[in-house]
């Protein structure tokens, strides 16, 4: 179990009971040989899966971030999801590289799995795709995720968005994965926390 790099707030301890109600949300995912220092989502307890190498990450105390909720298309001259949600609030992010004979698909729906075990959370499925029904890869790699290495096949593609919630907060957690045309598999996923004082205040007329 990594320790966290810093003194716990009120919200960071909410999110360490996140990670813990979803069993550690992304357990098998932090690369055996990335400290805590160098991983910014080492703040939610993650545990190691010796077949995912950490690549990098961020972690943005007040992020605008683009939900997708459609697949990606152009519309007006400009690439966007079809559908989509402008939030604000938390975004820890991470890129895995998902060492050969394992597929990124595979850890992907391992998350999943216990997502929706989980009793202490509302958790609704907002939306997925898979192959070429994602639309464009390119445009969710740069675009969306601001990582190239995430650009391949538009039919090697998986995307799904969550929403978790429950008295004090609420999660989306997205996960992508691909694998390029070198046939090397990518692993990234987004969580997005709001309080839900932040979202009545905003929902408010």
């Amino acid at each position: 179990m990594m320790k966290a790099i810093y003194k716990m707030t009120d919200n960071d301890r909410s999110l360490r009971l996140v990670s813990t109600a979803l069993l550690t949300l992304l357990v098998m995912f932090h690369g055996a040989n990335a400290s805590a220092e160098s991983n910014p989502l080492s703040a939610l307890s993650l545990l190691q899966w010796s077949h995912a190498t950490y690549l990098r990450g961020q972690d943005t105390a007040e992020a605008d971030y683009l939900l997708g909720l459609g697949p990606m298309r152009k519309i007006r001259g400009q690439w966007a999801p079809r559908d989509s949600l402008r939030l604000r609030g938390r975004l820890q992010r991470a890129t895995w590289l998902i060492q050969s004979g394992y597929a990124a698909a595979e850890g992907m729906a391992w998350m999943e799995e216990r997502i929706r075990q989980q009793m202490d959370y509302d958790v609704k499925e907002l939306f997925r795709c898979e192959r070429l029904n994602c639309g464009s890869s390119a445009e969710w790699a740069n675009t969306i995720f601001a990582e190239r290495e995430l650009y391949g096949p538009d039919r090697n593609q998986v995307y799904a968005a969550f929403e978790l919630s429950n008295d004090d907060q609420v999660h989306h957690i997205v996960f992508y994965a691909i694998q390029r045309s070198n046939r090397r598999q990518y692993l990234h996923v987004d969580v997005l926390t709001r309080s839900l004082a932040d979202v009545e205040d905003k929902t408010d007329p």
